[in-house]
Formats: C-alpha cells, structure tokens, sequence
C-alpha cells in the first residue's frame, strides 16, 4: 500500500498500527510486529526533522506570544495538537536487523 497512511502499516505483513501507537513509536527505539514478530523501528531522520521543526517552532511562539497570556498558551496547546497530527503521519515504520 502507497500514500500517506501507508506509514502506519508494518512493511513485512500490512499489519495497520493505530495513531496513538504511531505517536508511542517515535519515543521507542524498537518495537516488534504483534502478527509477524519482526523487529521494527522509525525512521530516524523523520523523527530527527520532526524534533528539529517542533523546536523551531516552540521557539518562534515563545518569541511572538507571551506565555503570561492566555493567547500564549493557547498558541502552546495549538502547537502541542498539530505537532502531535503531524507526527503520526510523518513517522514511517522500517524493519530492523
């Protein structure tokens, strides 16, 4: 399968992932398939440009909204929610050896 949802599938058997366990798999190293038991893990420079994107942007909102408003906040929790749906999409599962 090809397309944006096909990173949540396990390249060995199609197994599909659910988001939340796309979101857990770029704070783990490895993971194993629950149907063909192979080995799997992210794709580290995706999640590399992921962190690097989201430090950036943490950066820039501290600098245009002050965090002692509620706009500032707001901004945070904005940031926190679109980071998140970006990050189960960009992570794409790769077997380890």
């Amino acid at each position: 399968m090809t397309g944006p949802r096909a990173n949540n599938r396990c390249p060995n058997c199609g197994h599909r992932f659910s988001d939340l366990e796309m979101l857990l798999w770029g704070m783990s190293k490895t993971g194993k398939c629950p149907d063909c038991q192979v080995e799997l893990g992210v794709n580290s420079n995706r999640v590399l440009m992921l962190w690097f994107a989201g430090i950036i942007a943490i950066l820039f909102i501290e600098q245009r909204f002050s965090l002692d408003s509620y706009h500032g906040w707001l901004a945070i929790a904005a940031f926190v929610l679109v980071f998140c749906l970006v990050a189960i999409r960009v992570q794409k599962l790769e077997i380890r050896e």
